[in-house]
């Protein structure tokens, strides 16, 4: 199996290696953002970003997506550390009640014992 992972993910990193080489011409060219909002014709912002090559825009996404992924994935960490807390809590609970019916359970066995013993001495006979 760890072949086989190997092997996928050397496969992966040699396509990733030659698309970026295919396209390294548009990725080392160089783009300004330009941000423009214009508000029902009495608002206009204009502002230009520096240039810089299209992989780091890329990247710089990419980086972007890795973090907003990553702070939904608390999120859901957080949700679900307290929901096995609750179960926990729920276990601990049924635990207990189970412990005070075999209590309960032996209680009531030894002060039936003096009833079965006939039971147990007819079977035997």
């Amino acid at each position: 199996m760890k072949k086989i992972k190997f092997a996928l993910f050397l496969i992966f990193v040699i396509f990733f290696g030659l698309v970026v080489y295919q396209n390294l011409p548009f990725l080392v060219s160089r783009h300004a953002f330009i941000f423009d909002i214009k508000l029902m014709d009495f608002y206009t912002y204009h502002h230009t970003f520096p240039e810089f090559e299209n992989g780091l825009y890329f990247l710089g996404s990419f980086f972007i997506g890795l973090i907003v992924a990553y702070i939904s994935l608390l999120k859901l960490l957080f949700k679900s550390r307290k929901t096995v807390k609750g179960l926990n809590q729920n276990l601990l609970d049924k635990n207990k009640e189970i412990g005070d019916l075999k209590k309960s359970l032996a209680n009531k066995e030894s002060v039936l014992p003096a009833e079965k013993a006939p039971e147990a001495s007819e079977a035997s006979a």
